[in-house]
């Protein structure tokens, strides 16, 4: 049966046929290899270049809209657009989780809501070679507790693609400040790493009493930690 399965998959990857393939395959684990497979077909190898970027929003009826255009500073003008496969995921406040696969192509996509105040995930294990820009309603959803739930590569994603509309011009430094701040409890060292690469280039601007009100906050994310004692050398 999985066998069959595959060979349909690749039967309607050659056809060019990624909604029905979207659609006849929707279930997590196979969804997921064929997001990754068809979003490593829409942009080529071997350099998968984030220059797309999918915004999410809820619309005046209650749906999710996706809508996209080109992430190129150097390129405002750039029309390009492309059917781009994605996996969103909602969970509801009493905790039912859904994922939907679908294909937003150049007139956007609408996705209905599991709940109006579901957490929604626009692209679910960050599978897809696209940047996400939230609204500000679906951005605060992502924190809290609702943070901690995401994986480190979503996470990673989150801080990346905010940083990225900052450089683009889509939202401003002052609101990447306040959005990492949500990420004081972070472990993984990539998404540090991410986060104070943005914060640095913050503080490169400001100097005197401003510099020093915004290093306060900064200081207190990442407060002296003791180190964990060194493993006893091999006897």
């Amino acid at each position: 049966m999985a066998a069959k399965r595959t060979a349909e998959v690749v039967s309607l990857l050659r056809a060019g046929d990624v909604r029905t393939l979207l659609t006849r395959y929707s279930d997590m684990a196979l969804a997921g290899l064929v997001v990754a497979i068809v979003g490593m077909m829409i942009v080529p190898l071997p350099t998968p270049v984030l220059d797309l970027l999918i915004s999410v929003n809820i619309a005046d009826d209650g749906t999710l809209r996706f809508s996209q255009r080109r992430y190129s500073p150097s390129r405002p003008d750039d029309e390009t657009k492309w059917a781009v496969p994605l996996l969103v995921r909602q969970t509801t406040p009493d905790g039912r989780e859904t994922t939907d696969a679908i294909l937003v192509e150049a007139e956007g996509a609408t996705l209905p809501m599991a709940s109006p105040d579901a957490v929604v995930v626009a692209n679910a294990g960050g599978i897809s070679f696209v940047r996400v820009w939230y609204d500000e309603v679906l951005a605060a959803r992502l924190a809290g507790s609702a943070m901690r739930a995401l994986s480190p590569l979503e996470r990673y994603a989150l801080v990346d693609d905010a940083w990225a509309a900052v450089v683009d011009g889509s939202t401003t430094a002052s609101s990447f400040c306040r959005f990492v701040e949500g990420f004081a409890d972070e472990t993984e060292l990539p998404v540090w790493q991410l986060m104070l690469t943005g914060l640095n280039w913050c503080d490169r601007f400001i100097e005197g009493e401003p510099r020093d009100r915004f290093r306060s906050p900064v200081a207190a994310m990442t407060p002296e930690r003791p180190m964990p004692p060194a493993a006893a050398p091999p006897a």
